[in-house]
């Protein structure tokens, strides 16, 4: 996708340049067509996957031009160095930071619409994670606790609904936690520092909830089934949300993400979700940028209950 097209022009920048060539990307495939009532449909995120297309492309394109000028930057150092050349060196150096500088504001903007938007995105996902809440989103979930959680990154939704009232559980495998680059990884699931690690600013740390380590397994926990917790999974990747989803027997489930054809499920996924869940409500939250995520709450079918039950 673009983002990681983007990650791979600022390594290419900012680390050894390589000379090997992006190819174009081919466009996404577009989604098989799904039926007109379908609650995960919906027109703002069709013309958002579109504009994702385009800008892939238009990465690619860029990928293609600013490679080989890295490349012959990073090849100019070299020289220089094996020459022995101080100024020289000092010359290629000057000429691969500007290059480096060029391509990583040139590439945020093409990601994220603008030269500082990969630092706005950052700041957001600080706070929030990958999709910040609503007073309504909070009030709607708070109203479902006690409330298990699945892929709680650092818990800042955690944090926002224990603040108000709620009785949370999260759980995260840490395999995908975002915005921990750099960070002392273990501060958001024990408060131990690494000193020799960059520290997270203590205002960044007060955001972040109480996250127990654990998989999509924990489901079928003693602790999760007994206090029979509602289960909120924010901003799933890959398969995470019908790996919880065969996990869970409550009958209700919080989901907040894109509809079909967005980020957070393939068409698959939403198959499994409308053939075991209806819609019973969505509630606005708050997307970064072109994001168009929604909190989805999903009230299990009567005939998938007597199918598990049975």
């Amino acid at each position: 996708g673009i983002r990681a097209a983007a990650a791979l022009v600022a390594t290419t920048a900012t680390a050894a340049a390589t000379t090997a060539v992006a190819e174009p990307a081919s466009p996404s495939p577009l989604r098989a067509k799904t039926p007109a009532d379908s609650p995960f449909s919906y027109r703002e995120l069709d013309e958002a996957v579109a504009r994702r297309r385009d800008q892939e492309r238009a990465l690619a394109t860029y990928i293609n031009t600013v490679a080989p000028m890295i490349a012959s930057a990073r090849g100019e150092m070299a020289r220089a160095q094996k020459l022995g050349d101080a100024a020289a060196l000092e010359r290629a150096r000057a000429r691969f930071a500007t290059l480096a500088a060029r391509a990583q504001a040139e590439t945020a903007a093409l990601t994220w619409g603008s030269p500082d938007g990969q630092q706005r995105r950052a700041e957001f996902v600080e706070r929030f994670g990958c999709v910040g809440w609503t007073d309504a989103a909070l009030a709607e979930i708070a109203k479902h606790s006690p409330i298990v959680e699945m892929g709680a990154g650092k818990g800042q939704w955690q944090r926002a609904l224990t603040e108000r009232g709620a009785d949370v559980l999260a759980y995260d495998d840490r395999s995908a936690v975002p915005g921990t680059n750099d960070l002392e990884p273990t501060t958001f699931f024990s408060r131990k520092k690494a000193p020799e690690r960059r520290r997270r600013s203590s205002e960044a740390e007060k955001r972040d909830g109480v996250v127990r380590r654990g998989d999509e397994r924990k489901l079928r926990s003693f602790w999760v089934r007994r206090a029979d917790r509602t289960l909120l999974v924010v901003y799933p990747e890959g398969d995470l949300l019908v790996k919880c989803l065969e996990n869970y027997d409550g009958a209700v489930v919080l989901f907040v993400g894109e509809g079909r054809g967005g980020v957070n499920g393939s068409a698959k996924t939403f198959d499994y979700v409308e053939k075991r869940f209806d819609v019973e409500k969505i509630v606005p939250v708050r997307p970064f940028g072109d994001g168009h995520e929604k909190l989805w709450v999903l009230r299990r079918k009567p005939t998938d209950r007597r199918d598990r039950e049975g």
